[in-house]
C-alpha cells in the first residue's frame, strides 16, 4: 500500500486547515501532530480509524480526505451539518466501515448509495473517473475493492472501459471475480443437507449474501473473494461428522478442524500415523503381555499375518492387512480375560471383534486414550474403528469412558452382555455409530440421555433388555433411527407398552415429551397426536413430577389437556404427577382459585374464592407453635390463641377442660375446615385501605363470632411477589392480600335466592345488630354496612361482618374520619356535599391522578338544574392518616355510631320493602344525582313517603328510628335496647309493655299510609281537572276568536308517505302523544324523533306567545324556532278529530293540481298567528 504514516499525518493536518468553517480546527485543535486528536488511530504505521463523533458543526469535508489512503474506517455519526460528502472519498480503496449515521443533513451522495460502502465509495470514484479528476491507475484500488465489488456500478463501468484501456485492464480482474463467485453458489448448492442454502438464501450474486443480523458474508478485496463468514450458520456449527477417508491426496488437516469438539473426523490411511512394521510391533507386544495361553498358542508365527483362531469351527486369519496397515483384528478365545493395552497402539485399526470372549470383563482403557498433533482432541488412538463385537462376553461388566474416543466406529455388539449394568455417557460422542446391539442385556435398568447424540443410529436392539424401565426423551430426536426394537421388555413402561411395536410412534412420543417439559410446545398449538403422547406418557410417571410442575407452572392448560375419550391430563395423571401439576396451578403453591367470575370486584378490591391445599399441614404446625410449654397439650388458654389464629372461636372446638392433643386437634380441624380449607382471597387495589383493615383487626382483638377472622397465609412480600407475577387475577389489581374462611353466602345472595318472610329477616337483623354492636364495643365504625359484607359461615350458620378497610375508630373526644371508601347509597345524608363550581374544581383537584375506576366512583353526580352532589370523601397517606383534607371543599365526617345505624336502617329497609332505599348499582353506589339528592336533602316527610311501603309496622318502626337525619339523634340508638325490647323482634311477645308499643306502632303506620294515600288521590283528582280545564278553555278561546282554522294538526320535518307504504299517526286519548301503525314505521319514527324538536323548542318560545303581542310573538318564534324554519322546510298536517290520525291526501298522477294540505312551512306564514291561541292555552296548561 503507497504512502507512509508522515504523509497520512500531512493530509489529516490539511483536512483541519481546509476547513473554512473552523469546525475541525475546534474538534481537533491546534496540536501540529495528529495522533494526539481525538478520533485517530494509527495502526501498522498508518492512519487507518478516523471519527468525527457529533462533529456537530461540520458542514462541509475537504477533499484532503481522500488521502487517507490506508484509512480503513471513516465515522461521521451525528455530523448534522453534513450536507455533502466531497467525491474524494471515491479514493479510500482501503475503506471497509463507512458510518453515517444521524447525518440528518446529507443530501449526496443519493440515499440509494449510502446503505453499504461498496455503494458510495464506489460512486464517488465512478465521479472521478468520469470527470476526468483521477486516472484509473491513481484509485485502482477502490475499483478493485468498490467500484467492481458492487453489481449497481456494471452499467457505469462498461461504459467508462470502453474510453480507458487502462481500466479495461483493471476491470479484466472480474473474470477471476465471477469465477470465484460461481464457486461459491456451487458450495450453496453442492450441501445436501440444504443448510447452506438456508443460510445464503436463493440468491444468485453471493455479494449481496446476508446472514440473520443483515451483515454480509462474502467479504471481497483486491477483486477476489477472500473471506466467507458463516459463524453464524448454527446448522454448520453442530457439525459432528466429517468423512476424509477419499482424500488420498490429503497431507495435512486444516486448522480449523484439528482440536474441534463433537467432530468426528474419518481419516484417510496417509493421514493416519504409524507404518505396517510398527502394526505388527505392536501385535507381538500384544501377544507378549496376554495371559492368555490359547492366544499365544495360536500366535507362534513371526508374521503376524498367519496367525489363526477358531472361528465357528474355522480356522481363520486373525489379522487383516490393507494399504500397507492393519486394519482388522479378530480374537475369538473364550478363555481371553484381559485385553492388553497393547491394543491401542493399532492406529489404523478398523475392525476388532471379540466375539465369544466370554471371559473378557473388560476392555483396556488404551482403546481411546493417547493422542496426536494432527487429530481432533477427541480422536482416540484407535481412531480407525469401525465395528467392534462383544457379543455374548457375559462377564462385561462396564465399558470404559473411553470409548467414546472410537469416532470412526459405526458398529457396536453387545448381544448378551447379561453383566453390562449400564453405558457410559460417553456412548454419546460415537458420532458415527450406525448400529447399537443390546440384545439379551438383562442387567441394564436405564440407558445415559446422552444417547441422543448419535446421530448417525439407524438401529437400536434393546429386545430382552428385562430390567430396562424407561427410555431417554433423547431417543426422540435421533432423526436417522428407522429400527427400534423394544420386545420382550417387561418392566418398560415408559414409553407405554401399546407403542412398543412402532418406533415412530415411540420417537414421536419421547420427542413431544421434551418439548412440552421444556415449554418448546404449548396445549394451545398442540395437536390430536401430541395430546396424546401427553395423555399417554409422562404424566404416568413419577420421576417426571418435578418437571411437570414447572412445565405446567409456565403453561397451566397443560392440565386440560384431554384424550381421545375427554379425560384430562390432571385426572389421569399419577398421584405424584397429579399433585404436582395442582401444585403448579395454584396461585403461591396453595391456593386453587376459582377459574369462574370473582365472588366480588370494586373500584378498589377484588374477592375470589379458592381451596387452600395446604390448610391441613398449617393445623399441626400451629399446634406446635401454639404448645408454649411443649407438653404436647393444649390447655384452654392456649387453645383460645389458637382459636383466634385459625380465624374462628374456641367454642367451635367444644374441647374438654383437660386440653386438647396434637392429634386430636389436627383432626378437628379437618372435621370443622377440611384438608382443603374453603377460602376467600381479597386482593387490595388501594395500599391504604389493606393497611386499615390490617390495622382494625390487628389493634382490636376482634372477636370470630361476630367478624371473619384472616387465617394463615403465606407473607405479604411472598403475596406481592405472586400478585405480580400471576396472571389469573386480571391487570392493575393490587399486590396486597388477605385470606379468610370462605362463607356459605353473603346476604344478598341470601336475600335474593332464599327470599326470607319477615322472621328469618328478623332474625338476619338480629345476627348483623349483634355484630355491628361488637364492632362499636372495640371502638370501630364500620362505615360499610350492606348485604355484601355480611356473610353467612358454614361453621354455624351465623352471620358475620367482613370488609374492615372502610372502618374507622370513633370516641368521645374525636376520631378517625369515615368515608375514605364508601358505598354511597346506604351512607346517611351528613355524608354527602352539594358543591358550586369552584367546590367542583377544588374536589376534582384533589383526586387528579387517581385510577380511572376510582375517579368515575367519586365523581361529582350532577342533576338536571345543575347541581353537583358528591360523598366527603378523601384519600389516606400510607400509615392510614387522611390525606391533605384541607384541599377539600368540605369538612369530613368524623366515625360515628350514627353511620352504621343508617347503614343498618337501609339494610332493614331492603330486606322487608324487597327494593334499595335510593337506586343503586352493583356496588351499593347512588345511581345519578336525584338519588344523592334523596339522601341529601333527608328530612321526616322524605321518610314517611319512603318508609310507607313497609307494611309490619314494628319493622317500619325500627327502621324511622334508624333512617333520622339527625346524626345526634340517630346515635342515640341502642342496638342492645332494641334487641331486648323492641317489638320488631319479640312479635310473640306476651310481655304487655311490648304489645301496647306494636299497637301504637301500628296506628301511627295506618295514620301515615291514608295520609300518603290522601295525597295520591288529590293529585289524581287535580290531573283530571287540569285536563277538562284545559279542553274548556281551547273550545273558549276557539269560540271568542272565531277561529275557523283546523284544532289539531302535527307539524314534521319531512312529509309522510303516500300510497300503500303508509303510516298512521294515531292520538292517544290521553293527548300525551301518537300511536305509530303502518308499514313505514322505521321511517316514520326517524322523523318523529326530529319532530320532538319542535316540542322542545315551544317551551322556548311559550313566554313570547303567553304576552299575546304579535311583536313579542314574532321575536321568541324567531329566536326559537331558527334551526326549524330557516334554510329548512317543514310541513304541517291535519289531524282528522275523530280518527285522531293525520290527513295524508291521495295523490291522483293525472291531475297537475298540488293538495292544500300538508301546507309546506320554510318562514312564519299566516297560518301560525291563527295557531297562537290554541299554543298559548296549551302552554299555559302544560
Amino acid at each position: 500500500m503507497q504512502g507512509s504514516l508522515e504523509e497520512d499525518l500531512a493530509a489529516l493536518r490539511k483536512l483541519r486547515d481546509d476547513d473554512s468553517s473552523g469546525a475541525l480546527k475546534e474538534y481537533f485543535g491546534d496540536s501540529e501532530d495528529p495522533r494526539e486528536w481525538s478520533g485517530v488511530t494509527v495502526k501498522d504505521g498508518r492512519v487507518t480509524k478516523l471519527i468525527f463523533y457529533e462533529c456537530t458543526n461540520l458542514a462541509a469535508l475537504p477533499a484532503a480526505i481522500g488521502e487517507l489512503g490506508a484509512l480503513t474506517y471513516l465515522s461521521l455519526y451525528k455530523c448534522t451539518s453534513l450536507a455533502a460528502l466531497p467525491d474524494a472519498i471515491g479514493k479510500l480503496g482501503a475503506l471497509t466501515e463507512l458510518n453515517l449515521g444521524g447525518c440528518s443533513s446529507l443530501t449526496y451522495p443519493p440515499e440509494e448509495m449510502r446503505g453499504n460502502v461498496h455503494k458510495t465509495v464506489g460512486f464517488c470514484c465512478l465521479n472521478l473517473l468520469e470527470g476526468g479528476d483521477v486516472s484509473a491507475a491513481d484509485v485502482q484500488k477502490s475499483i478493485l475493492n468498490h467500484v467492481i465489488a458492487d453489481p449497481a456500478h456494471d452499467e457505469r463501468v462498461d461504459a467508462l472501459v470502453r474510453k480507458d484501456p487502462v481500466l479495461a485492464d483493471i476491470v479484466k480482474v472480474k473474470e477471476q471475480l465471477e469465477n470465484d463467485l460461481a464457486a461459491l453458489r456451487k458450495l450453496r448448492d453442492d450441501d445436501a443437507s440444504g443448510a447452506l442454502k438456508e443460510f445464503f438464501g436463493d440468491g444468485e450474486d453471493p455479494r449481496k449474501w446476508k446472514d440473520e443480523d443483515g451483515d454480509e458474508v462474502v467479504t471481497v478485496a483486491d477483486g477476489r473473494v477472500t473471506k466467507l463468514n458463516v459463524y453464524k450458520c448454527s446448522k454448520l456449527a453442530e457439525l459432528t461428522r466429517l468423512d476424509l477417508r477419499g482424500c488420498s491426496s490429503l497431507a495435512e488437516l486444516p486448522a480449523a478442524i484439528v482440536g474441534r469438539e463433537r467432530l468426528t473426523v474419518m481419516l484417510p490411511t496417509q493421514l493416519i500415523p504409524g507404518s505396517l512394521d510398527e502394526d505388527f510391533a505392536a501385535l507381538r507386544k500384544l501377544r507378549d503381555e496376554s495371559e492368555c495361553d490359547v492366544l499365544k498358542e495360536a500366535w507362534t508365527d513371526d508374521d503376524p499375518r498367519n496367525w489363526k483362531c477358531d472361528f465357528e469351527g474355522d480356522q481363520q486369519p486373525c489379522v487383516q492387512v490393507a494399504g500397507d496397515r492393519v486394519r482388522g483384528l479378530q480374537l475369538s478365545f473364550s478363555s481371553l480375560a484381559v485385553l492388553p493395552d497393547a491394543i491401542g497402539e493399532l492406529g489404523a485399526l478398523t475392525y476388532l471383534n471379540l466375539v465369544n470372549c466370554s471371559s473378557l470383563a473388560a476392555l483396556p482403557a488404551a482403546i481411546g486414550v493417547r493422542r496426536l498433533d494432527l487429530m481432533p482432541a477427541a480422536i482416540g488412538e484407535l481412531k480407525a474403528l469401525r465395528g467392534l463385537n462383544l457379543s455374548y462376553c457375559s462377564s462385561l461388566a462396564a465399558l470404559p469412558a473411553t470409548i467414546g474416543e472410537l469416532k470412526a466406529l459405526t458398529t457396536l455388539n453387545l448381544r448378551e452382555c447379561s453383566s453390562l449394568a449400564a453405558l457410559p455417557a460417553t456412548i454419546g460422542e460415537l458420532g458415527a455409530l450406525e448400529a447399537l446391539i443390546l440384545e439379551g442385556c438383562s442387567s441394564i435398568a436405564a440407558l445415559p440421555a446422552a444417547i441422543g447424540g448419535l446421530g448417525a443410529l439407524t438401529g437400536l436392539d434393546l429386545y430382552g433388555c428385562s430390567s430396562l424401565a424407561t427410555l431417554p426423551e433423547s431417543i426422540g430426536g435421533l432423526d436417522a433411527l428407522a429400527s427400534l426394537d423394544l420386545a420382550n421388555c417387561p418392566n418398560l413402561v415408559f414409553p407405554p407398552g401399546h407403542t412398543h411395536g412402532d418406533t415412530k410412534r415411540v420417537k414421536r412420543l419421547l420427542a413431544n415429551t421434551t418439548r412440552f417439559l421444556a415449554g418448546k410446545l404449548k396445549a394451545a398449538d398442540a395437536d390430536d397426536d401430541a395430546k396424546a403422547d401427553f395423555t399417554e406418557g409422562a404424566i404416568h410417571h413419577a420421576p417426571f413430577a418435578d418437571r411437570l410442575e414447572e412445565a405446567v407452572r409456565k403453561d397451566p392448560a397443560l392440565a386440560d389437556l384431554t384424550n381421545e375419550k375427554g379425560e384430562r391430563a390432571i385426572d389421569l395423571a399419577c398421584l405424584e404427577c397429579r399433585r404436582a401439576m395442582q401444585k403448579a396451578l395454584f396461585f403461591l403453591g396453595r391456593y386453587d382459585v376459582d377459574k369462574g367470575p370473582p365472588e366480588h370486584r370494586s373500584a378498589t378490591s377484588l374477592v375470589v374464592r379458592a381451596v387452600d391445599h395446604e390448610a391441613a399441614d398449617d393445623y399441626g404446625k400451629l399446634f406446635v407453635e401454639f404448645d408454649k410449654d411443649s407438653n404436647g397439650t393444649l390447655d384452654a388458654s392456649e387453645l383460645e390463641a389458637l382459636a383466634a389464629k385459625l380465624g374462628t372461636n374456641v367454642e367451635i372446638f367444644e374441647i374438654e377442660d383437660d386440653g386438647v392433643a396434637k392429634d386430636a386437634f389436627v383432626a378437628k380441624c379437618q372435621r370443622l375446615f377440611g384438608k382443603e380449607r374453603k377460602v376467600v382471597i381479597k386482593v387490595f387495589q388501594v395500599e391504604e385501605q389493606w393497611r386499615n383493615e390490617k390495622r382494625g383487626r390487628d389493634d382490636q382483638q376482634l372477636d370470630a363470632r361476630y367478624v371473619v377472622q384472616t387465617i394463615p397465609a403465606p407473607t405479604d412480600d411472598e403475596f406481592a411477589d405472586g400478585l405480580k407475577s400471576s396472571t389469573r387475577f386480571g391487570e392493575g389489581v393490587g399486590s396486597r392480600a388477605i385470606v379468610m374462611d370462605a362463607a356459605d353466602r353473603n346476604l344478598f345472595q341470601i336475600y335474593q335466592s332464599e327470599r326470607p318472610d319477615l322472621n328469618a329477616v328478623r332474625t338476619l337483623m338480629q345476627q348483623v345488630m349483634e355484630c355491628v354492636q361488637h364492632l362499636h364495643g372495640k371502638g370501630l365504625v364500620h362505615g360499610d354496612i350492606k348485604m355484601l359484607n355480611v356473610v353467612r359461615l358454614s361453621l354455624d350458620n351465623r352471620l358475620r361482618l367482613i370488609d374492615l378497610d372502610a372502618a374507622a375508630k370513633f370516641s368521645r373526644h374525636g376520631g378517625d374520619y369515615v368515608c375514605s371508601k364508601f358505598s354511597s347509597a346506604i351512607l346517611p345524608p351528613e355524608c354527602f356535599a352539594k358543591l358550586d363550581a369552584g367546590q367542583v374544581t377544588k374536589f376534582e383537584a384533589y383526586f387528579e391522578g387517581v385510577g380511572a375506576e376510582l375517579r368515575e366512583k367519586v365523581a361529582p353526580k350532577v342533576d338536571k338544574r345543575g347541581a353537583s352532589y358528591v360523598v366527603k370523601t378523601f384519600s389516606l397517606t400510607e400509615d392510614g392518616a387522611p390525606k391533605r383534607i384541607d384541599s377539600l371543599p368540605y369538612e369530613p365526617v368524623e366515625a360515628s355510631v350514627a353511620v352504621d345505624y343508617w347503614s343498618l336502617g337501609a339494610l332493614l329497609f331492603q330486606l322487608v320493602a324487597g327494593e334499595p332505599l335510593v337506586p343503586s348499582n352493583r356496588d351499593d353506589d347512588c345511581v345519578n344525582a336525584k338519588s344523592m339528592a334523596i339522601l341529601a336533602s333527608w328530612n321526616d316527610d322524605a321518610a314517611k313517603r319512603n318508609l310507607a311501603v313497609i307494611k309490619d309496622a314494628a319493622a317500619w318502626d325500627l327502621a324511622s328510628k334508624l333512617l333520622v337525619r339527625d346524626p345526634e339523634q340517630r346515635a342515640k340508638f341502642s342496638i342492645a335496647d332494641a334487641l331486648a325490647r323492641h317489638p320488631f323482634f319479640h312479635p310473640e311477645s306476651g310481655d304487655a309493655e311490648i304489645k301496647k308499643q306494636l299497637d301504637a306502632m301500628q296506628t301511627t303506620l295506618d295514620s301515615v299510609k291514608a295520609d300518603t294515600s290522601s295525597i295520591l288521590r288529590l293529585s289524581e283528582e287535580h290531573r283530571d281537572e287540569l285536563r277538562k280545564t284545559r279542553s274548556t278553555i281551547i273550545r273558549a278561546i276557539y269560540e271568542a276568536t272565531e277561529v275557523s282554522t283546523p284544532t289539531a294538526f302535527v307539524v314534521l320535518k319531512e312529509k309522510l308517505p303516500t300510497g300503500e307504504a303508509r303510516v298512521e299517526l294515531t292520538l292517544n286519548d290521553d293527548g300525551t302523544g301518537f300511536s305509530v301503525e303502518g308499514e313505514a314505521v322505521d321511517d316514520a319514527k326517524d322523523r318523529y324523533e326530529e319532530s320532538k324538536t319542535w316540542l322542545n323548542l315551544c317551551a322556548r318560545f311559550g313566554r313570547g306567545v303567553a304576552k299575546c303581542s304579535p311583536s313579542a310573538i314574532a321575536d321568541a318564534v324567531t329566536g326559537a324556532c331558527a334551526e326549524l324554519v330557516v334554510g329548512e322546510e317543514m310541513w304541517l298536517y291535519l289531524v282528522d278529530e275523530l280518527t285522531g290520525k293525520p290527513v295524508v291526501p291521495e295523490v291522483d298522477p293525472d291531475d297537475d293540481e298540488e293538495p292544500l294540505y300538508p301546507i309546506r312551512i320554510t318562514k312564519p306564514a299566516e297560518v301560525v298567528s291563527k295557531l297562537l291561541p290554541a299554543m298559548q292555552v296549551g302552554l299555559h296548561a302544560a
